[in-house]
């Protein structure tokens, strides 16, 4: 798949819940190799009461995260960057890299 395609198709998926103010849209990179630790990052997220809504394994989730979250969750279970979508506008940075 075509990175530009990628990034369309993660830019579409963070629009389905535009207006949510408990949870936010996120785009979640990981620096994980393999599904366990893909699986890894996912429980760490589910523990802090964020939802996964899309595994691209091993290395991008797309899920909702409660306000605040952010911190608790980067260097730590394999996540390197979180991208999130506040107020209805969207961050993609490693889409324009």
């Amino acid at each position: 798949m075509k990175k530009g395609i990628f990034c369309g198709l993660i830019f579409a998926l963070l629009l389905t819940n535009l207006g949510n103010a408990e949870e936010s849209n996120s785009l979640i990179i990981l620096s994980a190799k393999n599904q366990s630790q893909t699986e890894e990052a996912i429980r760490l997220i589910e523990s802090l009461n964020g939802k996964v809504r899309h595994v691209f394994v091993p290395d991008v989730l797309i899920g909702y995260l409660p306000e605040g979250i952010e911190d608790k969750l980067i260097g730590k279970a394999f996540i390197t960057e979180i991208n999130t979508q506040h107020k209805k506008s969207i961050f993609l940075r490693r889409c324009e890299r």
